[in-house]
Order: structure tokens, then C-alpha cells, then sequence
């Protein structure tokens, strides 16, 4: 047993083991500081868990009734002895009557979860399986359950229990990669992160020992809202066409490998991090090799002739810039300025921006940008470009591409090192346009005040966190 010495008294007491989320704020939950011990030991409590899942694009999902009320994937506690698949099947049979013994699966998930028997003390570690079956089979509640039904996708219930939707959540995605991109059972896939729009991201090896590529799709059951399904798909389809002109027009600054292909898909070479590829400014000697790299890629990107149609569907992102920036703030009576004063509160460095506001819309109104004459990416941040020391610049998601004024692009993207904490003084006289600054400012302050749709407002917090860092740099430099 592991002791600790009371600094008081020097006697010895056994340590308990602690909830691993203890320190992780982001996952802490207040049910933890419960005294009261619901599950069988102090430490971890393992389980198991069955998502069973039809081979549909938008699959059906069986799901339990629990005591509580709550929905649930069926699992249970593992017995002594027992394999987590085993443990898997065996709950499932015991709680739907649905028999998973000559059923493949595929392990999704194995950790700590969310569990209102938890406690500082206690808590459950899952292992979770996919189950794929051709249609929706017979169930019959037992054991814990109260009910079982099968449930779409796109529909799931609010209430699920603990974890259990991120838990579908994650057999969802390893549902499309095998059903709907049709990838071999031995791919290695990896999630990657970022970007905002509802696509899966991710990268694959269709084998251990294969190339490793960077997929983005396309995914109609992720949207409610057949307009922006629409608008996801025509984006896509865009950033392909895009690609495709940019290495017609021999540009380097690009993927070396793109492909598109069914159904709304696009695979590229995959810039992983693993191999040296930096997705964020190096904080290093490195830093303004990386700068002066990305600036020069931007700029050579100006001396393409841009293509006669980008897309007819989509709106051009210059007009976009302005009817959805200072062309949409009127008057100090706006809902901006309201919503805006818990940013001026949050952000103490947000007052003058806070004060300004009604003068710099003004400024832009009397100081509109040139008309448009170069091709730009338009949506220049880091996150958006990938950086090797010996490779160079790539750059990426190219859904927002479109003309531009000149420094477009490199004025964007040394407002997202500022706001970031990177020193970019010595690049701003030759490098950033304090007027498309500005019209980023009248962007990103219109944005950060729209509603969002998770109750997720870290997103609105960045465009404001944004539209003060181009402040602070217009300020600077006009």
C-alpha cells in the first residue's frame, strides 16, 4: 500500500488513489466532491460497452432506457477473468437480448469517463466497441434496462447517460471511415484537429507501413440545415477546383499530393507533425525563417492571375468582409455594442477598442479598401499553414480564396502571430495594410457576437481576441 508522512505529526496514513480529472478543469465535474462511494473499489472501476450500429449513412444506434431515465449504450462492469470485447457482448445480450458472439467489432474508445457515480476516489474506465450489423436487429430490455430502441444518428436523444455520446461520437467516425469512404479494416487513422466548419478531419495509413495522407470530408449528417449542407459541399468542392488551378499555375505553396474524389472528399499529402511540420509559429531561432517563408508564398500567390469563376454559388469573400463587417454595424444602439460590453468586462485590454468603436466604424466608412486586383487565400492563419524547415510553406483550406487588395494576406496572418503573442514589428512597414486591418476588425467584431448554436462561445471569444489584436497593430501603423 503507498503512504505519505503527515507533515504534522509524521504519522502514516494510506494515500487514496485520485480521480484522474482532478486536475483538468475543462472535464472536472462538481458530483466528484461527493463523500458517498457508489461504485465497488477506490481507484478505477472498469467496464465495457457496446455501440451497435447498422451500415446506413445515417446509421440506427441501439440504445437502453436506464433506471435513471437516461438513454445509454448497454455495458457493465467487466467480471474477474473476463476480455473487454467478452464483457462488451456479454452486456449487451443481458440488456437487449441482442447476440454479438460471431458479430466483428471494432475497438473506438478505452479511459476515464464522465459518471455521476463517480467521485475523488472512484471512477470508471471503459473500454467501448463497434459492433456493424446489416440491419436493425430484435431487442428485448433486460437486466438494468428498462427499454432498448433504435435510434438515428442525427437524432440522438438529449439525455444520454455520462459519456456515452462522446462514446458514439467517436464509433460514428470509425462508422464513416469503413461505410462511407470505404477504408480498409487495417487503417490507421488519426483525428486531427481544427477548422470551423463541420467537416471530419483526419489522418490516415491504409496500412501501418503505408504513406501517410490528411483527409477532409464532406458529411450530410452532421447538418439539420439543408442550406448549410449545401454550403459545406459547395466549399469543398471550391477548395478542390482551387487546388487544382494553383498547380496548373505551377504555385509550390501547396500540398504536393491533393485529391478529390467521392463522396466529397479531398486527400492531400499530410504534413504531420511527427515528421517536422510546424502548424503554429516556432518559438525558436526558427521563427523568422518561418515568417519570411509564409510571407513569400503569399506573395508569389499575388502574382497569379486569378481564375475567371471561383465558385458562381458563393459569395466573393471581399464582399463578404464588408456587408458582414462595418456594413452591418449602424449605430451605437447596435446589439454589436451590447453584446460587445461583456467582452469590455472579460478583457480588460478590450476598453479602448470597447471606446473606439463608433470612430473606427466611421474611418471605414470614409475609407473604403481599393477595389480588388490580386488572388489571396483570405483566410491566412496559422492554423491554416503548415511549415517545414527544410520543405517550406504550405498552405491550406482554400474554400475562402478569392481577389483581394495587395498585403491581404500577409496583413491577416501578422495579426494572428500578434495575437498570439509573437512579435511582428520589424515586418509591419513593408508587410500590413492597416485599412484590410481594418476591415478585418469590422469582420471579426460582427462575428463575435453571433449566437452559437452548441452553447461552444469560444469560438466568438477568438474573433473578438482577433479583432483586438488588428486594433491594437491599426493603431500602430496609420
Amino acid at each position: 500500500m503507498t503512504e505519505f508522512s503527515s507533515p504534522n505529526n509524521q504519522e502514516l496514513y494510506p494515500l487514496k488513489p485520485l480521480h484522474p480529472w482532478l486536475e483538468c478543469p475543462e472535464r472536472y465535474a462538481p458530483t466528484l466532491d461527493r463523500q458517498e462511494r457508489e461504485l465497488w473499489y477506490d481507484g478505477p472501476n472498469y467496464t465495457a460497452d457496446a455501440v451497435i450500429m447498422t451500415r446506413d449513412a445515417d446509421p440506427l444506434i441501439l440504445l437502453i432506457t436506464r433506471r435513471d431515465g437516461s438513454y445509454a449504450v448497454p455495458g457493465g462492469f467487466i467480471d474477474a477473468s473476463e476480455s473487454t470485447e467478452r464483457a462488451a457482448i456479454r452486456e449487451a445480450y443481458e440488456e437487449t437480448s441482442v447476440n454479438l458472439a460471431d458479430t466483428k467489432s471494432s475497438l473506438i474508445f478505452s479511459g476515464v469517463v464522465d459518471d455521476p457515480r463517480a467521485t475523488k476516489h472512484a471512477w470508471i474506465e471503459t473500454t467501448a466497441f463497434l459492433f456493424s450489423v446489416d440491419k436493425p436487429l430484435p431487442s428485448k430490455a433486460g437486466d438494468d434496462a428498462l427499454d432498448t430502441t433504435w435510434c438515428r444518428y442525427s437524432q440522438l436523444p438529449g439525455e444520454l447517460y455520462g459519456s456515452h455520446r462522446e462514446i458514439i461520437n467517436a464509433a460514428y467516425e470509425r462508422h464513416f471511415h469503413l461505410h462511407t469512404l470505404k477504408f480498409p479494416e487495417t487503417a490507421v487513422v488519426e483525428k486531427a484537429n481544427g477548422g470551423h466548419m463541420l467537416y471530419h478531419r483526419f489522418f490516415v495509413k491504409h496500412s501501418p507501413s503505408s504513406p501517410q495522407y490528411f483527409v477532409k470530408s464532406h458529411d450530410k449528417v452532421l447538418f439539420s440545415d439543408q442550406s448549410r449542407a449545401n454550403h459545406s459541399i459547395q466549399y469543398l468542392e471550391k477548395e478542390a477546383l482551387v487546388y487544382e488551378y494553383l498547380r496548373s499555375s505551377s504555385y509550390l505553396f501547396i500540398p504536393t499530393i491533393s485529391q478529390s474524389h467521392a463522396p466529397h472528399t479531398i486527400t492531400m499529402e499530410a504534413c504531420h507533425p511527427d515528421e517536422n511540420w510546424y502548424w503554429r509559429a516556432p518559438k525558436n531561432a526558427a521563427y523568422h525563417n518561418y515568417v519570411e517563408d509564409i510571407l513569400s508564398a503569399f506573395y508569389q500567390l499575388e502574382t497569379i492571375a486569378p481564375p475567371t469563376d471561383f465558385h458562381e454559388n458563393i459569395e466573393p469573400t471581399h464582399i463578404l468582409l464588408a456587408t458582414e463587417g462595418w456594413g452591418a454595424i449602424h449605430d451605437t444602439t447596435d446589439t454589436v455594442y451590447t453584446s460587445l460590453f461583456a467582452y469590455h468586462h472579460e478583457i480588460p485590454s478590450a476598453d479602448t477598442l470597447y471606446s473606439d468603436l463608433t470612430d473606427l466604424r466611421d474611418y471605414a466608412l470614409h475609407h473604403p479598401p481599393q477595389p480588388p486586383s490580386v488572388l489571396a487565400h483570405h483566410d491566412a492563419r496559422q492554423a491554416n499553414i503548415a511549415w517545414h524547415p527544410s520543405n517550406g510553406a504550405r498552405l491550406v483550406d482554400w474554400s475562402w480564396t478569392g481577389l483581394a487588395t495587395p498585403k491581404s494576406d500577409s496583413t491577416n496572418f501578422l495579426i494572428d502571430l500578434h495575437k498570439h503573442g509573437h512579435d511582428v514589428s520589424r515586418y509591419l512597414d513593408d508587410h500590413f495594410d492597416p485599412i484590410h486591418a481594418l476591415t478585418l476588425i469590422g469582420f471579426w467584431i460582427e462575428h463575435s457576437t453571433w449566437p452559437v448554436g452548441n452553447g461552444d462561445n469560444d469560438v466568438r471569444k477568438q474573433q473578438f481576441l482577433s479583432a483586438l489584436s488588428a486594433y491594437k497593430l491599426f493603431t500602430k501603423t496609420i
